[in-house]
């Protein structure tokens, strides 16, 4: 059976929520331990995923426990124009094609990845954000 998850998160999403959603949604824990190891991450980073119900409502919960590490700090912004934009959009549609979404659910999801794009551009002007916003 497959399953296809869509987040609308207009006011922001929780990335641990998130993680727990797509683990009880039969995401393989294996994964997520591979994403700790391949950041590098493995000595300082410890995943707890347990059941929790509050309500009427439970699901998974993943915590993140942080050690100790080594300073970090962020490396420079890649930096995103015009073209970095498209060809990401490019990607997001094909993925979209090939998962097979029908229609409306299918247009919904080119159209919002197309206008989401355009904040992605961090390099140069960006005369559509204003516009989007409307």
């Amino acid at each position: 059976m497959s399953r296809i998850a869509f987040f609308d998160c207009p006011s922001g999403i929780s990335g641990d929520m998130a993680l727990g959603a797509l683990l009880d949604a039969g995401a393989e824990r294996a994964l997520l331990d591979a994403a700790v190891e391949a950041l590098g991450l493995g000595g300082e980073v410890r995943l707890e995923i347990r059941r929790e119900e509050r309500g009427h409502l439970g699901g998974l919960r993943v915590l993140v426990h942080c050690g100790e590490g080594p300073a970090r700090t962020l490396p420079e912004l890649e930096q995103i124009g015009q073209a970095e934009r498209d060809a990401w959009v490019g990607h997001m549609q094909a993925a979209i094609d090939e998962a097979g979404f029908v229609e409306p659910a299918r247009s919904a999801l080119r159209e919002y990845f197309e206008r989401a794009a355009t904040f992605l551009i961090n390099a140069g002007a960006n005369p559509n954000s204003v516009e989007l916003l409307g």
